[in-house]
């Protein structure tokens, strides 16, 4: 008696399995239209399902899951159904066949919605290349990515129709983007510049060194205002920024300086001039000049920086190049004339020369 019973219980099962199954295909089921069937005629789900996941595939290429997502989700679902039709033997072709059409319809709506996007839009994609090019997302990676996600909101309000939340979202992302770019352009125009004074400052400069300090701070405040009045000329950028970062160095290396000095004895001085005098006087020698020892020091450097200085625009030797280092970048900061004309070079007389 109880076998019956348990083998009643199971049939009763399978039979409400079953009809569920046949509710399933029912409510999947989506009757073709007559062009719809001509076009599937002969054709496999087998087939049919492997064209649809290369328009799945084509779809992804075209971005199309970022420029209308909730379109491309629809049209992966009606694949995936379109798939799990196609293993249950009791679901008819047509069933198969007709999640492809919604597919491709949703496809459709994904298209045309990727040509608004792109139209309405084009401003904010402009910026974001704009961001891409100068690595924003490394200078702040969490303000670009909140960035990021307001532009999928954008599209989505693009997606559902909201035309209204769209426009009124739209000047403050372009904003804040363009705020955005700016910094960044400034922080990589800069940051090398800020970190030589951030090193000058822990060497104690403005205490050491209190004029170049100041230079330093003066030129990169002014470097740093005419880039964010000029963000897209890169040139003068470039030119800003290599300045800013010559200065801060500079501060650095005179504040060095400076404390060595103080640490020096007085029975040491002598030795500190003695050798000032030997490098100028290796440059005498290399440019076939008489001893130069017969006067002070600051007239040595003066007279050898004038007769560089004719010698160049003569052109028997060429300009100095840029530093390659910071030893040598401290070097030409430290020699530096002190009285100098329009071409910055000391103004000697030929007597002194002579």
């Amino acid at each position: 008696m109880k076998l019956i019973v348990v083998g009643i219980l199971a049939f009763a099962v399978l039979a409400q399995i079953g009809c569920s199954r046949q509710a399933v295909v029912q409510s999947d089921f989506q009757p073709l239209s007559a062009a719809a069937r001509a076009r599937f005629d002969g054709v496999s789900p087998v087939v049919a399902i492997q064209t649809a996941e290369k328009q799945i595939n084509s779809a992804l290429q075209a971005r199309l899951d970022f420029y209308s997502p909730q379109h491309f989700r629809d049209a992966y679902q009606a694949l995936t159904q379109a798939k799990q039709l196609s293993t249950n033997r009791q679901a008819p072709r047509e069933a198969v066949f007709g999640q492809i059409v919604r597919m491709e319809r949703a496809l459709q709506r994904a298209g045309a919605n990727r040509q608004r996007v792109e139209r309405e839009m084009a401003e904010v994609f402009k910026l974001q290349q704009a961001l891409d090019q100068a690595n924003a997302s490394r200078f702040k990676e969490h303000t670009y990515n909140k960035l990021m996600h307001r532009v999928e909101v954008l599209i989505s309000y693009i997606e559902a129709g909201n035309e209204a939340q769209f426009q009124a979202d739209l000047p403050d992302l372009i904003a804040e983007m363009t705020a955005f770019e700016t910094d960044t352009i400034v922080h990589n125009a800069l940051n090398a510049a800020a970190l030589a004074l951030q090193e000058a400052e822990q060497v104690d400069a403005q205490e050491y060194a209190p004029k170049s300090f100041n230079k330093a701070r003066y030129v990169y405040d002014q470097a740093e205002r005419q880039i964010r009045a000029q963000p897209h000329n890169s040139e003068n950028i470039s030119r800003l920024g290599k300045a800013a970062l010559v200065e801060a160095k500079h501060a650095f290396f005179v504040t060095q300086k400076v404390k060595a000095l103080q640490e020096i004895k007085k029975d040491r001085m002598e030795k500190i001039v003695l050798e000032e005098e030997a490098r100028l006087r290796q440059i005498a020698e290399i440019l076939s000049i008489k001893q130069l020892h017969d006067r002070p020091v600051d007239d040595q450097a003066a007279t050898l920086a004038t007769i560089v200085y004719r010698l160049m625009k003569a052109g028997t030797i060429a300009p100095l190049p840029p530093a390659a280092t910071e030893k040598a970048m401290s070097t030409q900061a430290a020699t530096a004339p002190i009285e100098r004309n329009e071409q910055g070079f000391t103004v000697l007389s030929e007597e002194q020369i002579e």
